[in-house]
């Protein structure tokens, strides 16, 4: 089972034919449609998802800048892997990001948001106690990414809407039947204690509890993923 999303600003109705180009590619590289190491060919690609080749050439290069395929050789582009190293150097990224959205978000408290974040944390809660661990997965994200909304940073949330794609493509990739109960039930905790400290105006307190469980999840991702 898959966790799909039309990504974090696909909400935004493309305008240009390279924007939708390039959001149909993207979501093709993160649900595993075109899975890791599937070369690029332009008359496929095109042929496929029914994209003119300027259009498509740009969302390419587009996708290459932003980390999603590489160029080998000059001969062209294939989508990139996702190892442990991958994992680990956007989660660095993502921690330091995210810690900060968090401590900003408790002086902003935008009241829209914050009911976003209680309700991701609801739903998240919900699947764990169903035992749906894949379904718990979009609501991790989501509250997330509601958190990164908080910090109401345009800079911020286009930095982030690349990370929380890469990290949509990792769960695809290494979570293809079911989630260990322990992960889901610890992270659960881990979840509380950011949103508890969000509300309770405790910008370190939110920003170091982002930080404990970012360095959680890459132990665990070594440990349960890419060690077995």
């Amino acid at each position: 089972m898959k966790v799909i999303s039309e990504s974090w600003h696909d909400h935004i109705e493309p305008n240009t034919k390279q924007q939708a180009a390039y959001n149909t590619l993207k979501t093709a590289i993160v649900t595993l449609d075109l899975p890791p190491n599937t070369v690029l060919v332009e008359r496929y690609i095109m042929e496929r998802f029914d994209l003119s080749r300027t259009p498509m050439r740009e969302a390419i290069n587009r996708l290459y800048i932003e980390g999603f395929v590489s160029n080998f050789g000059g001969k062209g582009f294939v989508v990139n892997d996702f190892q442990l190293r991958d994992f680990i150097d956007m989660y660095e990224v993502k921690e330091a990001l995210e810690s900060e959205a968090a401590a900003i978000c408790c002086s902003r408290k935008i009241p829209s948001v914050m009911t976003q974040i209680e309700d991701a944390y609801n739903k998240y809660e919900s699947y764990c106690n169903k035992k749906l661990y894949i379904k718990s997965l979009m609501s991790d994200l989501d509250f997330h990414w509601a958190i990164v909304k908080g910090a109401n940073n345009p800079y911020l949330e286009k930095e982030m809407s690349i990370i929380m794609d890469k990290t949509l493509k990792f769960f695809n990739i290494y979570y293809t039947e079911e989630v260990p109960e322990r992960i889901n039930t610890l992270y659960l905790v881990h979840h509380k204690k950011i949103l508890d400290a969000i509300k309770g105006d405790d910008p370190c307190a939110a920003r170091r509890a982002v930080l404990e469980h970012s360095e959680i999840v890459k132990v665990d991702a070594r440990n349960d993923l890419f060690l077995k």
